[in-house]
């Protein structure tokens, strides 16, 4: 599909360039502000992408007693480690897909509540998962002792 490129508009360091029927914007920094973005948005990156390896332990760590979402969602809070609901229940469901987790419908009170809980499986890849998480975090309080030095 050939586009015609029919003007543009400069209008505070962004230019607007109006192809047939829609319009494209290109953002224009100055060097400085370029540089500062990009590192900011690099580290928000990277800690997110930490936490995220971390997510499924923190989660497998709580099951071993019949938990629903968002008590899940209160507890994790409760212990410094909040988890938006939007990323935790499916979480949960791709964990009960791979078979790490049990659920279970409770119908008893007025509102009905998806409990879920460690299965055989969960447990034996959670307490691997345990061991592994320990074996990386002595390894990297090593390495990061030696820069301390």
């Amino acid at each position: 599909m050939l586009m015609t490129f029919t003007h543009f508009l400069l209008l505070r360091d962004s230019y607007y360039f109006k192809f047939d029927n829609s319009v494209r914007r290109t953002v224009y920094y100055d060097q400085g502000d370029d540089e500062m973005e990009s590192t900011e948005e690099l580290l928000q990156s990277l800690m997110v992408e930490l936490k995220r390896g971390t997510l499924v332990l923190i989660v497998l760590s709580q099951l071993n007693q019949p938990e629903y979402g968002y008590s899940l969602v209160q507890k994790l809070e409760e212990k410094q480690a909040p988890i938006d609901a939007g990323t935790l229940y499916p979480l949960l469901r791709r964990l009960e897909k791979q078979g790490l987790l049990k659920s279970e419908w409770d119908t008893t009170e007025s509102r009905p509540r998806k409990f879920y809980i460690l299965s055989e499986q969960g447990k034996q890849v959670y307490n691997e998962l345990k061991r592994e998480w320990r074996s990386l975090s002595e390894q990297l309080t090593t390495i990061l002792m030696e820069d301390d030095a």
